[in-house]
């Protein structure tokens, strides 16, 4: 698994992919914790009504870590967050 180390936290490269394409790329750098990054991030996607891949994707992410169901920087979550059309 291909990891992006930023501000003292991991993300997976598909993690990367999919906060830059909703467009919350800045949002890795400001956030001190993923709960936090995935919580905003499905909340603005939510508000500004985004769909497609990759707000499928975001939702299925975080409901995984709010039910904790998985943990990031696992092969299951990367699973999860992957984009298909």
């Amino acid at each position: 698994m291909i990891t992006h180390k930023i501000n003292n936290l991991k993300y997976s490269e598909n993690e990367v992919k999919l906060f830059e394409e909703l467009g919350q790329t800045k949002n890795l750098y400001v956030f001190g914790s993923p709960f936090k990054l995935y919580s905003y991030s499905a909340e603005d996607a939510f508000l500004n009504e985004q769909n497609g891949p990759a707000a499928d994707a975001l939702r299925r992410g975080f409901k995984a870590l709010r039910d904790s169901t998985c943990y990031i920087m696992t092969e299951e979550f990367d699973e999860l967050i992957r984009m298909t059309d």
